[in-house]
């Protein structure tokens, strides 16, 4: 079953489960055709056809420019992929896997959207490297940027795009090696690619390739680009500074073990951060970095405990920071929606965005549960219901703070919604 929505003004409802097997969303901004296609059909082949064959119907065209690919678990297979090719036959393709993902009119467990793309007036540049557990992150991040650039030569370089699988490394270092070849005020966004938390079907998409330890880059050139990042989260009891860090391993706050800090508040349920550092009660509770510079919270999740009571975080943890456990609640989660959406608009100055991409926190989807929903309504209340718009959620997020104006740093974040508008 095939439904062609067209400038639909109907709002969200906040508890619809999709039951269409497949959906299309079209939008025609001359000389840019971009459709989106989804499917929840189980079998990969079978979504990928059904995605594909509405969004060819809606380009009408032989090629496609740009495929931006983003799957459930079970899609995340080389058998999608084919299909992908076969049909739409992109010069360019890059996405990645996510423990769900946000279509149009539904978020998604299994199943795959996906976003095409002809443009006479935006440029892509594409590209992609290893990196591996044992790579040296920041020769990966300066490769990447190196091949981006030469698959993008025009000065008109107005973003890039990164899904990456590196859960547990300094994602810091990849960022800065990408940054050395872009310039250190080059806006840089990303995802860290998902499942739903077992850490076992983490990849991205380059071309006909399903990538592990892997990073894609993508390169926008040719377009007005918004960005807006928010977590919602407040800051609980008094200050505390990090008094050893190296890299992205947090050995102590205030000369005790990192670990001190949860048990403090949490008391016996400290103990299940040990044992499982995604439990659904301490993703309620992220550290917060105080960024003088920034005038911001940065939020760090735990991604390991180690023997000594050290924690490991996504990213680089700066030594002498202050530092907070967080606390956030559902209605934050949402108002913070609301805030980044409203920053996009500000910063499209009046501009109709021509597509929206959302990288959202798997951990902001596993606290705010069916209220999910609420997050995309806001957004969309915000930026307009004609706006095509897909997503996913991530294990990280990759971001500067505030708007693409003035960038002073780009950040590895977690609890954290960043919605792109390309205009």
């Amino acid at each position: 079953m095939k439904r062609d929505i067209k400038y639909s003004t109907r709002p969200f409802n906040v508890n619809k489960i999709l039951t269409p097997a497949v959906s299309v969303y079209r939008m025609v901004s001359m000389p840019t055709h971009i459709a989106i296609g989804t499917s929840q059909a189980a079998d990969p082949q079978e979504a990928a056809y059904q995605a594909c064959l509405a969004a060819k119907n809606s380009l009408n065209s032989a090629q496609t420019d740009l495929v931006l690919l983003l799957t459930g678990e079970n899609c995340a297979r080389d058998e999608a992929l084919n299909v992908v090719h076969a049909i739409l036959r992109p010069k360019r393709l890059t996405g990645a896997c996510a423990g769900a993902i946000i279509a149009p009119d539904g978020i998604l467990k299994n199943g795959l959207v996906l976003l095409a793309i002809n443009s006479d007036e935006i440029s892509f540049g594409l590209a992609a490297v290893n990196t591996l557990p044992s790579a040296d992150l920041r020769q990966a991040g300066f490769e990447l940027g190196r091949k981006l650039t030469g698959d993008l030569k025009s000065a008109g370089r107005q973003v890039g795009i990164i899904f990456t699988d590196g859960i547990s490394q300094n994602n810091s270092l990849l960022v800065r090696g990408i940054q050395e070849v872009l310039g250190s005020g080059f806006p840089l966004l990303g995802a860290v690619s998902s499942d739903d938390f077992k850490f076992k079907n983490m990849c991205s998409f380059h071309q006909k390739q399903r990538l592990v330890h892997a990073t894609v880059g993508l390169l926008i050139g040719g377009a007005h680009v918004a960005v807006g990042s928010r977590h919602g989260f407040k800051p609980l009891g008094k200050p505390r500074f990090i008094t050893k860090a190296e890299g992205h391993v947090l050995h102590s706050i205030d000369d005790k073990p990192a670990m001190a800090l949860y048990e403090e508040f949490l008391g016996n349920e400290a103990r299940d951060l040990k044992k499982n550092v995604f439990a659904s009660h301490v993703l309620l509770y992220p550290l917060g970095i105080y960024l003088e510079d920034e005038r911001q919270y940065l939020l760090k999740n735990a991604v390991d405990i180690l023997d000594d009571g050290s924690i490991v975080c996504q990213g680089e943890v700066p030594e002498g920071a202050e530092v907070h456990l967080m606390i956030g609640n559902r209605d934050s989660c949402v108002q913070s929606a609301i805030d980044a959406a409203q920053e996009v608009k500000d910063g499209l100055a009046g501009k109709q965005p021509k597509f929206v991409l959302v990288i959202e926190s798997l951990a902001r989807h596993r606290i705010l549960g069916r209220r999910s929903w609420l997050e995309i309504q806001a957004v969309k209340d915000v930026l307009g219901y004609t706006t095509p718009l897909i997503g996913m959620y991530a294990f990280g997020e990759i971001s500067p703070f505030g708007s693409l104006d003035n960038v002073k740093n780009t950040h590895m974040h977690n609890e954290t919604i960043l919605i792109v508008a390309i205009g």
